[in-house]
């Protein structure tokens, strides 16, 4: 238990340096990738997506989503529909994060898909890497 503990301590401490360098590298003081939340909302900001909207947003809108289904418990086809827009407006949204950060930084579609299902590997990929931020912060 602890060797698996201490591997999630080292990738979690390797994934702040690596978000501290993907700041440095947009312009941004690193040491701002260490307070939660508004780490995420710069993170946004780079990938030039309206973090009050995808953010913070997308979890009040899936649950409402499933509050409406609450009623149509007894059909069972109705609420797994509305579960799976709920599920499909969050991956959309994280979709459209993980694209605008990937092309801030010259990487196409493939480097934005590796971001969704690997973000951890590809944020310490993006922060350690050579390539240089080309999006601009509004």
């Amino acid at each position: 238990f602890s060797a698996v503990l201490m591997f999630a301590l080292v990738f979690y401490i390797l994934t702040v340096i690596a978000t501290w360098k993907i700041f440095k590298k947009a312009g941004i003081e690193g040491w701002k990738s260490l307070i939660p939340i508004y780490n995420a909302y710069l993170l946004y900001k780079i990938a030039g997506v309206n973090f009050w909207i995808y953010g913070l947003l997308m979890p009040f809108i899936s649950s409402f989503i499933l509050e409406l289904a609450k009623p149509l418990e007894n059909n069972g086809g109705i609420q797994a529909l509305l579960n799976l827009v709920g599920i499909a407006v969050i991956i959309v949204a994280e979709w459209k994060f993980v694209k605008g950060l990937a092309n801030a930084f010259g990487k196409g579609t493939g480097y934005a898909l590796g971001l969704l299902l690997l973000p951890n590997i590809f944020l310490l990929v993006l922060g350690f890497g050579s390539d240089k931020f080309q999006g601009t912060l509004e």
